[in-house]
């Protein structure tokens, strides 16, 4: 089902957005519940497999594979595949990220550079220099005009 909603999805993405998608799901997803009919996935179960993904470090990880999770059960659902979304359920038992505050400019520099060199997109690159110019949240920058 997964698989089928992605392909039906990614042709308004990015593509390398959908290669992420597709990407974190067969690598956190897959090897738990990919052989499992979609009915019998459980907020338990789902919870295990984000549980797994927290456990390395990966917070924000974590959440947005159970956002990618609940929206293949919103497409299931208005397939009639499924009944309910099981991935909700798991949204406010998932730890909260820490967002240090940088007040060292040795560390700031670090990253700054770092974000220059990644292989990020374009906008992504432009986006983390003016937030580094503004000191404005991501969401304040992301609703500018």
């Amino acid at each position: 089902m997964a698989r089928e909603w992605h392909e039906n999805a990614k042709a308004q993405w990015a593509t390398i957005h959908a290669s992420d998608i597709i990407r974190s799901l067969e690598r956190d997803v897959f090897p738990t519940i990919d052989s499992l009919p979609i009915a019998q996935l459980t907020p338990p179960l789902i919870l295990g497999v984000l549980r797994e993904i927290e456990a390395r470090g990966a917070i924000e990880t974590a959440k947005r594979v159970r956002q990618r999770i609940s929206t293949v059960f919103v497409y299931a659902i208005a397939q009639g595949i499924a009944t309910s979304d099981p991935a909700e359920k798991c949204s406010s038992r998932l730890r909260k990220g820490r967002q240090p505050t940088i007040t060292d400019l040795v560390p700031l520099r670090r990253m700054t550079l770092a974000a220059e060199e990644d292989n990020a997109r374009p906008i992504t690159r432009l986006g983390l220099r003016m937030l580094a110019l503004t000191a404005v949240r991501p969401s304040e920058l992301r609703g500018a005009e």
